[in-house]
């Protein structure tokens, strides 16, 4: 198609040649969620909007990977202000990186 020849020609040069086009991999949905039963912790501030600064935070925890070695960074974000109030980073993933 790329070279504006007809789709039955170019099929049929394939054929010729033995090429064959790329298959793409089957896409599968993670089911793990759907037996699990429901967690005693419910989403509080669901549908909900923050009126002012410093009343709901939100953390996030990720490692960096730098010159063959892991770094871990956790981060507490103001969900009004969309500001990092704070932040942590350790070498080690313990339940110290506070």
């Amino acid at each position: 198609m790329e070279l504006s020849e007809n789709k039955k020609r170019v099929r049929r040069v394939m054929k010729i040649y033995g090429i064959k086009p790329y298959k793409r991999k089957a896409r599968w949905q993670k089911r793990r969620d759907e037996r699990r039963k429901e967690q005693p912790f419910q989403n509080e501030i669901q549908g909900k909007a923050t009126t002012r600064p410093n009343l709901v935070w939100a953390s996030d925890f990720t490692y960096l990977k730098f010159k063959n070695s892991y770094f871990y960074l956790a981060t507490l974000m103001d969900l009004f202000t969309r500001e990092i109030v704070g932040w942590s980073l350790s070498n080690k993933h313990t339940k110290d990186l506070d």
